[in-house]
C-alpha cells in the first residue's frame, strides 16, 4: 500500500459511453452516442438524453444499496486496525438517492456514520454535462492520535432489471426499453462476474464502470476480483484531528468487444479522459479549494476556486478595476500574457500583483465598451503539474458602458379622455437600454389652445417608461380633434440615466400621431332668453351651450341659489317647464345641462313670478253686434274672479266705465259717438293678487248711423 500524502484539487473529465445490443457499437469520440434498440431502429442518444432509475439489491457481503448511479457505488470500512483488504468485519455504508434520476445537477448525502473513531460521510453528485457522476467519501478523524483503516469499493458491475435508461429527444420519449436478452457472445459482459447472464442480473440492463484514481496520487488501490465480488481496496491512514477524502467517478463503461474485462470497462472510461486530470466543472464546483486539498486519490492540476470582482456593473468607468483570483494550489510563472477576454470589450489589459503564489489581485486596464470577463488560459501556469486544463473564466462579468441611452419612441393610446370617464391620458416612452429616472421628467401637450404636461409617473419595465396627463374639468382643455405632443421631453430638474449613470443628453423624439387622441368636457353654459309665467310653474327658453364632446341628457335647475334639482321627466330640448312653483313668488332661475361627462356650467339668471289667470267676457244687450250712433247702450262683463273692470272702445278706456267694482259682473251705459266698424273690450283688476290682469276678447260692434229726430 502507497505511504499516506498530500495533494491538492482534483479535476477529471469523463464521458460515457454506451452498451450496444444485438450488434454493438463502439462509442465515438463526440458526445453523441449510437444505440440499436430494436431491431433495424437505431436512435442517436445524446449525452443530455440519458436518465438513471435505481433500483434495489443486498450485495454479497451485505448492505442494501441500489443499481443506479447513487447505489452502485459501496463503501465498507474496516471496523478495526487489524482489517486486511480480505478479511475481517467491515461497516457498510451508501450514499442516498430516490426514485428516477433525469440527468440533472444533484447532491445526496448520507448520514454521517461513526466507525471506530472515524466520522465517515459519503456524497453523490451527478454531472449535468455528461452521463457521469461522482462519489466524494469524507473521513474525519477527532482523536489524538492517527487512524488506519481498509475501505473497500464495491462497483456492482452487473445489475439487475431494477435499473433502466430513460430517452427523450427529437420528439420521442422511450422509456424502460427491454433490450432483448442476447447470449454471452454478443452482449458484452464483465468476466469477473460470475453471475454472467443468469440469477439476478439482467443483462438487458446497463453496465456500469468506475475510475478510481490516477497513479502517482497519495492512495493506491488494489484490485479483488474473486468469488464474483467486484471492488477495490484502499488503506488510508487519517492523521490526528484531520479530514481526509477519496473521489471516485463512474458512468457507463465503453463496448468494443463482447469479451470485455473489468480491467477493458476501464479502459473504455480512461479513453474519453484527459490524462485524468479534470472532472466536468458540475461534478467539482460545490467543493471548496481546501477540500479538493484533502482528495488522496487523484493528481491535480491547478485551477481558479474563485475568481470574482466588486466592480459595480454595467459601469462607465475609465479607471481601471481588479479581480481577485484564487488557485486551488500554489502556482508559478503567472504573467499578463496568460489572461484574455471572453468577454466582447476589445482592448483590455490584465496585470497579475505577483506570479506566484495562491492568491491574486489582476488589475484590468484599456477596455473598450462591451463585457469585460477575464479567463486565465489552459496550461499557463505550474503546480504540481500544468494547469488549468481548460480556459478557466471568471465568475463575474462587468459590462463596460460609456454611451448615454436615447429615446426609442413616444405613444399615446387613441381615445377621448375626460375627468369622468377616462381620466389618465398616458404617454408610453420607449428608452433603447435600460434607465433609471428621478424627479419628474415631463412632456409638453397642446390641448385646444392650452399647453399642459404629462409627467413621469413610473417605469413599467427598466426600459418603457409612463408619463401621465390627468384631465380634470378645465374648460381651458377642450380638443375635440385631437391634441398635439411636443418635442423635445423636459427634464423639469429632473435626471434620466442607464444603469452605467451615463446622463441622457439627447431629448427629442418624433411626436406621435395623435389626431385620435381627444380631451373631453361637460358641457358649456347655457343661455336662458326668456321665460313664461304659468299657473304654479314657469316655461324656459334657451339657447344650449357647446357639448364639447358630451352627450346631453336632461337639464338641471336652481331657484333662488339652491341646490340643482333634475327635471323630471328628463327634457334636453328648449324650452323647458319648472312645475310645482307658488303663485305670487318671485324665482331665481338658473339651468345647467347633465351630460354623460357630468354637470356642465351654470347658466345666466333670469327673474320670474308664476301666476293664475282669471277670465272677463264682454256683451251688449242681448247680444247684440250692432249699435247706434248717440243712442245709449249696455255693455256687461261677467269675471272670474272679484276685483275691479275697465272698459275700452277702440283701445280708448270708456269715461265713466273705469275700475267698476265686480263680483261676478259689472255694466257701463256707452253712447257710440262714430259710425263705423269698432270693437269694445274689458280689463278686469283681481283682487286676489295671486291672479294676473286679464283683458276679455275684443268684441266687434258696428255703429249705424242713428235714425229719426233727436
Amino acid at each position: 500500500m502507497a505511504i499516506w500524502g498530500w495533494r491538492k484539487g482534483i479535476t477529471l473529465s469523463i464521458l460515457m459511453s454506451m452498451l450496444a445490443v444485438v450488434n454493438p457499437v463502439p462509442a465515438s469520440a463526440a458526445q453523441n452516442l449510437m444505440i440499436t434498440y430494436a431491431a433495424g431502429q437505431t436512435v442517436t442518444w445524446d449525452i443530455s438524453d440519458f436518465g438513471i432509475n435505481e433500483g434495489n439489491t443486498t450485495h454479497p457481503t451485505g448492505g442494501n444499496h441500489g443499481d443506479a448511479y447513487d447505489g452502485a457505488l459501496l463503501l465498507a470500512i474496516c471496523s478495526n486496525a487489524s482489517c486486511t483488504p480480505t478479511t475481517g468485519a467491515y461497516s457498510n455504508y451508501t450514499g442516498v438517492g430516490v426514485g428516477a434520476y433525469n440527468a440533472s445537477l444533484q447532491t445526496y448525502t448520507g448520514a454521517v456514520q461513526t466507525i471506530n473513531g472515524l466520522n465517515v460521510s459519503a456524497q453523490f453528485r451527478f454531472s449535468n454535462s455528461i452521463v457521469a457522476g461522482r462519489m466524494l467519501a469524507t473521513f474525519q478523524n477527532t482523536s489524538g492520535a492517527a487512524i488506519t483503516r481498509v475501505i473497500r469499493l464495491y462497483n456492482d458491475l452487473g445489475s439487475d432489471s431494477g435499473s433502466f435508461l430513460k430517452y427523450t429527444s427529437a420528439n420521442q420519449t422511450i422509456s424502460n426499453i427491454s433490450m432483448p436478452v442476447v447470449n454471452s457472445t454478443t452482449f458484452w459482459k464483465i468476466s469477473s462476474d460470475n453471475s454472467g447472464l443468469s440469477g439476478s442480473e439482467n443483462p438487458s440492463d446497463p453496465i456500469n464502470s468506475y475510475v478510481y484514481g490516477t497513479s502517482g496520487a497519495a492512495v493506491t488501490p488494489s484490485v479483488n476480483l474473486t468469488n464474483g465480488i467486484d471492488y477495490i481496496s484502499y488503506t488510508i491512514t487519517v492523521p490526528a484531528n484531520s479530514t481526509q477524502r477519496l473521489m471516485f467517478a463512474f458512468g457507463l463503461g465503453e463496448v468494443t468487444s463482447p469479451a470485455n474485462t473489468h480491467a477493458g470497462a476501464l479502459n473504455g472510461v480512461k479513453t474519453y479522459l484527459d490524462t485524468f486530470t479534470k472532472l466536468p466543472a458540475d461534478l467539482v464546483g460545490d467543493i471548496s479549494g481546501a477540500d479538493l486539498a484533502t482528495i488522496q486519490n487523484w493528481v491535480i492540476a491547478p485551477s481558479p476556486s474563485s475568481f470574482t470582482s466588486s466592480q459595480t456593473s454595467p459601469t462607465n468607468t475609465l479607471n481601471s478595476f481588479d479581480y481577485s483570483m484564487s488557485m486551488t494550489q500554489s502556482i508559478t510563472g503567472l504573467a499578463s500574457s496568460d489572461f484574455s477576454n471572453a468577454g466582447t470589450a476589445t482592448g483590455c489589459s490584465f496585470t497579475p500583483n505577483a506570479s506566484s503564489g495562491s492568491s491574486f489581485t489582476i488589475t484590468v486596464s484599456g477596455c473598450g465598451e462591451g463585457t469585460v470577463r477575464p479567463q486565465l488560459l489552459a496550461n499557463s501556469v505550474t503546480g504540481t503539474q500544468t494547469g488549468p486544463p481548460v480556459n478557466s473564466p471568471a465568475s463575474t462579468t462587468i459590462i463596460i458602458d460609456r454611451t448615454a441611452p436615447t429615446i426609442s419612441s413616444v405613444s399615446a393610446t387613441n381615445g377621448n379622455y375626460s375627468a369622468a370617464l377616462n381620466s389618465n391620458l398616458n404617454l408610453t416612452v420607449a428608452f433603447n437600454e435600460s434607465v433609471t429616472v428621478t424627479g419628474t421628467p415631463r412632456i409638453a401637450l397642446t390641448i385646444g389652445t392650452s399647453t399642459e404636461f404629462a409627467n413621469f409617473v413610473s417605469l413599467t419595465d427598466s426600459r418603457t417608461a409612463t408619463f401621465r396627463f390627468t384631465v380634470v374639468v378645465d374648460y381651458n382643455d377642450i380638443d375635440l380633434d385631437g391634441i398635439a405632443v411636443s418635442s423635445p421631453l423636459e427634464l423639469n430638474s429632473g435626471t434620466i440615466a442607464d444603469l452605467a449613470t451615463n446622463a441622457i443628453n439627447n431629448l427629442t423624439f418624433t411626436p406621435p400621431v395623435t389626431t385620435s387622441v381627444n380631451v373631453y368636457q361637460p358641457p358649456s353654459a347655457p343661455v336662458i332668453e326668456s321665460i313664461t309665467a304659468n299657473n304654479t310653474s314657469l316655461m324656459l327658453s334657451f339657447t344650449a351651450g357647446a357639448s364639447n364632446g358630451s352627450v346631453v341628457s336632461n337639464y338641471k335647475y336652481s331657484l333662488n341659489g339652491g341646490s340643482y334639482i333634475a327635471l323630471s321627466p328628463t327634457d334636453a330640448i328648449s324650452p323647458i317647464t319648472i312645475t310645482g312653483l307658488t303663485n305670487g313668488t318671485s324665482y331665481q332661475v338658473q339651468i345647467r345641462a347633465v351630460s354623460n361627462l357630468g354637470d356642465g356650467q351654470v347658466s345666466n339668471q333670469l327673474s320670474a313670478t308664476p301666476t293664475a289667470s282669471a277670465t272677463v267676457n264682454v256683451s251688449l244687450t242681448a247680444s247684440a253686434t250692432t249699435a247706434s250712433k248717440g243712442t245709449t247702450i249696455t255693455i256687461t262683463a261677467q269675471v272670474s274672479q272679484a276685483g275691479v273692470v275697465t272698459f275700452f272702445f277702440n283701445d280708448k278706456r270708456i269715461s265713466g266705465c273705469i275700475k267698476r267694482v265686480a263680483t261676478s259682473s259689472a255694466t257701463c251705459a256707452w253712447k257710440p259717438s262714430a259710425t263705423g266698424q269698432w270693437s269694445v273690450q274689458a280689463l278686469l283688476d283681481p283682487t286676489d293678487p295671486t291672479y294676473i290682469n286679464s283683458y276679455s276678447q275684443k268684441l266687434p260692434v258696428f255703429i249705424l248711423r242713428r235714425s229719426g229726430a233727436r
